[in-house]
């Protein structure tokens, strides 16, 4: 008699169950669609390629560098050179504006402290918040620098600036191999570190799964 009435009472415990879920046709929705909703909105995000890096290089009549916008956009993938400009300030304003992502600044004095033996800095602002975006900034300003070295030796050599032997003697090795290095400024006002970028959206993320489970239940 028991193992007669076990089967009944919970056929009528699923079926009172289910008859109310019925009775909320919102509610099954909800629970069966929300979250495929939620993951649609989570793959509408997701681009898989990353945006090229819109630049503009500011480059002083003094340096010595070539000032045409073609030169600038062959060396390093994924910088896109909108404008090569004389001037740092009208620059630096679209970066504020957040109408470029990177302002590539070259020194005036590039040349003159390349021949007095002395290392010059590229200055490299940009303003990205993600953290992962400004370690792979700093990944390209590094072949940036590199890509100017490369070019400055080449002019060096092809115009003959060292054919004197007192300038060889007054340039260090260490320079001659290196003229110029590269330094990140991230003018960001938001917090760039790892936890204050992604804890607020991995706090939504299991929040959102402690709904659904406890809505489910």
């Amino acid at each position: 008699m028991i193992l007669i009435q076990s089967p009944t009472r919970v056929f009528a415990f699923v079926r009172t169950e289910l008859v109310q879920v019925l009775r909320r046709p919102a509610a099954l929705l909800s629970l069966i669609l929300g979250p495929f909703a939620i993951m649609v909105v989570f793959g509408l995000g997701y681009q898989g390629v990353r945006p090229n890096v819109r630049a503009i290089v500011v480059v002083p009549p003094s340096s010595g560098l070539p000032t045409d916008i073609e030169t600038y956009r062959r060396p390093i993938n994924g910088i896109d050179v909108v404008a090569v400009t004389p001037q740092v300030g009208p620059a630096e304003q679209e970066l504020r504006d957040h109408t470029v992502d990177a302002v590539i600044v070259y020194p005036a004095d590039l040349k003159t402290n390349f021949q007095a033996g002395k290392q010059s800095t590229i200055k490299v602002e940009v303003s990205l918040a993600n953290p992962s975006d400004v370690v792979i900034a700093g990944g390209w300003a590094e072949q940036l620098a590199t890509w100017t070295n490369q070019t400055m030796i080449e002019t060096a050599v092809a115009g003959g600036e060292q054919a004197a032997p007192s300038s060889i003697k007054k340039i260090p090795p260490s320079v001659v191999a290196a003229p110029t290095k590269a330094e990140l400024d991230n003018l960001s006002p938001a917090g760039s570190g790892v936890v204050p970028y992604f804890g607020p959206s991995v706090l939504i993320l299991i929040l959102q799964h402690l709904c659904v489970t406890l809505v489910a239940l």
